[in-house]
């Protein structure tokens, strides 16, 4: 799986001149990638005129070969502090997102060191910070409906960054959670752990949302 999405990928960045770097990120750099049911996600930094409307015409493209692998665009100027676009950066703080970009697979393109953004060289603590303020502005004081999943998901990034404070690096991986955890993050790791071994079942996260929301609002 790993290989065709390469290839596939290799074949856009031929055809297009404008991505400076594609990398694949996520699930699939672990062993937790499940080929049936994860998606394939990908970074693209791209050139800073690019229009975002090519994001849907590239992953039309990847959608007929390759349907769960889905291309995000990031411009330098977002990771140099620069106002977001109508990209991931909107939902996640470019701090947050490209934290581990050391373990990306780099697919094409110029081989960036997170430093090289001004993003990339925020303190651990800044990126706490960000993704607190980041989940408390989207989720609370209520979670959209069908929102429940994206809460849950970035509440594990959260628990994965405040481990970070104390272990050694390593990509994120939901089943370190526990193994990881403080004893302020044990409980909601033990939680967020269940759910996604319950394949994201919806009422087992709603279950859990207000104890989630709590714990956001406290920590």
């Amino acid at each position: 799986m790993k290989d065709k999405a390469i290839k596939i990928l290799l074949k856009i960045d031929e055809k297009n001149d404008y991505f400076q770097a594609i990398y694949l990120w996520g699930s699939i750099l672990t062993d937790e990638f499940n080929p049936k049911s994860s998606d394939i996600d990908v970074i693209a930094i791209v050139d800073e005129d690019t229009p975002i409307s090519n994001k849907e015409l590239v992953n039309r493209l990847i959608a007929k070969k390759l349907p769960n692998m889905k291309i995000n665009f990031l411009y330098p100027s977002e990771l140099n502090g620069g106002s977001t676009k109508d990209t991931l950066a909107r939902f996640i703080p470019v701090e947050c997102i490209i934290y581990d970009m050391s373990s990306w697979i780099h697919v094409a393109g110029k081989q960036f060191q997170k430093t090289d953004f001004s993003a990339g060289r925020k303190t651990i603590d800044e990126v706490i910070i960000s993704n607190i303020n980041q989940i408390r502005s989207r989720f609370l004081p209520r979670v959209n409906n069908n929102d429940e999943i994206y809460f849950v998901k970035a509440l594990a990034k959260l628990c994965y960054f405040i481990s970070q404070k104390s272990h050694s690096f390593k990509p994120f991986r939901y089943h370190d959670l526990v193994t990881n955890a403080t004893d302020q993050t044990q409980i909601i790791c033990v939680a967020i752990v269940k759910i996604k071994d319950s394949g994201w079942d919806q009422k087992l996260m709603i279950s859990y949302i207000s104890d989630f929301q709590k714990f956001v609002s406290k920590i």
